[in-house]
């Protein structure tokens, strides 16, 4: 195992800041000595409510001046300007016109922008924003906007502050549990996952790897080697890690932390909840409308319940492979799925074709029935390719430049040459993703002399991410690649 910090030095590197963070903003200098200029420069411009835009300039350069301190230079690119509308079309706290406002946008990009975020928000007490959303906040009579993996805002982390008035915001979950209350241990921190019910368990990410302590474990302890562990918390915190630290901490798994027999049994895909479908030994708890001649169809909630969505809805697809141990891709697909992103059954249409090379247009009709039938529409459609589906002359791999997909997801797919056209085809709105590893496959020639121009096509246009992996992983690439994908795919989903 390589070095890693131990927590307290962890917790000191993370503590060294210049001046604490003030609700109050009693600061020794409004502007803390950042260059001055005018609207539209990118420097500080005085102005507004008491010629300091009613406050917010100082509490929003206090974040400024911190993030200098931390990326040992100026990244400051945007402060007030004339331009009125953001590209949402709202106002935005840059408009000089809005003068109890303030706002800066600090430029970096990737990893490097998550641990500028992670240093500000632990500043400034809220460690559990990780960005992919918006997250604004009350102090003291202020709101706080934070915006950073968004649109339009993943070279750049924008924090805005406006003057309210209003009351302080109620703490989130994640800083209620934060101060522990087990009574085993002691001196939980700032930025600790813990969750109210269930895991008694307390983690926390020291250099992009999962940390633990509880009941039986009283020191923080590394989860580096435990696969399990991972997969379970990167799907229970989405947000919480970066694809380029989960990425690395696969590459260093041992032999021994990744199964490699697939197994079905072990997948519960047998147990009997309420529906019977027309698969013997599978069942689903999940609303499956009709016996669906091609292919399996679950609705978002649980009519059995009287939980019922109407109006549009996801679509999402996934072409399984060929037979695994005698089952068709209709009955081994959905437990990949289910013990990945198990909440998609709540609020997507999922469906799982019968086999690799299950028609289009047939499992299209059946989808359009189904739907018509449940009362939903279709509000946009994304599809999944594992492994054969990708094959050369699989009829979905021809229908996917006519799809109008929001995602592609390639789950260490066959690299058909069919699959290579479409992916160079694809239209710019559509998000691809990719994992794979070559040595699932062998020598084969096919796979050999196609596998490097799917990769390069795919890189084009979107993220293409090889396992690692020395051992054979190809049944566990669907459930690893969509809990590490997950948020990006959602995001694309509205």
């Amino acid at each position: 195992m390589p070095n890693l910090y131990g927590f307290s030095e962890w917790k000191t590197l993370n503590e060294s800041y210049s001046f604490r963070f003030d609700p109050d903003a009693n600061y020794p200098d409004q502007d803390f000595g950042l260059p001055q200029g005018k609207i539209d420069s990118g420097k500080v411009g005085y102005g507004g409510e008491g010629n300091n835009w009613g406050g917010s300039m100082e509490r929003t350069l206090a974040f400024a001046k911190i993030a200098n301190e931390f990326m040992g230079k100026n990244v400051i690119v945007s402060q007030k300007r004339s331009r009125v509308k953001t590209a949402k079309g709202t106002v935005s706290d840059h408009y000089e016109g809005k003068d109890d406002a303030y706002a800066v946008d600090l430029s970096c990009k990737g990893a490097e922008g998550d641990r500028l975020l992670a240093h500000l928000m632990e500043w400034f007490g809220h460690p559990e924003y990780k960005g992919g959303k918006w997250f604004s906040i009350n102090k003291g009579g202020y709101r706080y906007q934070f915006g950073w993996r968004v649109k339009d805002h993943y070279d750049h982390i924008h924090i805005g502050v406006r003057k309210t008035n209003a009351r302080d915001s109620k703490p989130s979950r994640l800083q209620r549990t934060g101060s522990g209350n087990n009574q085993n241990y002691k001196g939980a921190e700032s930025g600790v996952y813990k969750q109210e019910t269930g895991d008694p368990y307390e983690y926390k990410i020291i250099d992009g790897i999962w940390w633990t302590r509880g009941p039986k474990i009283p020191e923080w302890t590394s989860l580096e080697q435990n696969k399990e562990a991972n997969d379970i918390l990167d799907a229970r915190y989405p947000k919480a890690r970066s694809r380029q630290e989960i990425s690395a901490n696969i590459r260093k798994y041992t032999r021994s932390a990744i199964p490699t027999k697939f197994d079905p049994a072990k997948m519960q895909a047998g147990k009997k909840v309420g529906v019977i479908s027309k698969f013997k030994d599978w069942a689903t708890k999940k609303f499956t409308p009709r016996d669906s001649k091609h292919c399996l169809i679950t609705l978002p909630g649980d009519p059995l319940q009287g939980v019922k969505k109407t109006g549009p809805v996801p679509v999402i697809v996934f072409y399984p492979g060929i037979k695994v141990n005698n089952m068709i891709g209709a009955e081994y697909m959905p437990e990949l799925i289910k013990q990945a992103v198990p909440d998609w059954y709540d609020k997507y249409v999922i469906v799982i074709p019968n086999e690799h090379n299950t028609r289009w247009d047939e499992v299209r009709k059946e989808i359009q029935e189904t739907l018509k039938e449940a009362g939903l529409t279709q509000k946009n459609l994304s599809l999944g390719i594992f492994s054969g589906s990708g094959s050369r002359g699989t009829d979905i791999t021809k229908k996917i430049p006519s799809m109008n997909l929001k995602n592609l997801i390639l789950m260490d797919p066959t690299p058909g040459k069919d699959l290579i056209d479409a992916v160079k085809n694809l239209p710019e709105t559509t998000n691809v993703v990719m994992e794979y590893n070559p040595k699932n496959w062998g020598s084969a020639r096919w796979y050999v002399n196609n596998i490097d121009e799917l990769v390069s096509e795919v890189s084009k246009k979107g993220s293409v991410q090889e396992t690692g992996s020395t051992t054979n992983d190809h049944m566990n690439i669907p459930s690893g690649m969509l809990i590490r994908n997950k948020a990006k795919i959602e995001d694309n989903l509205y």
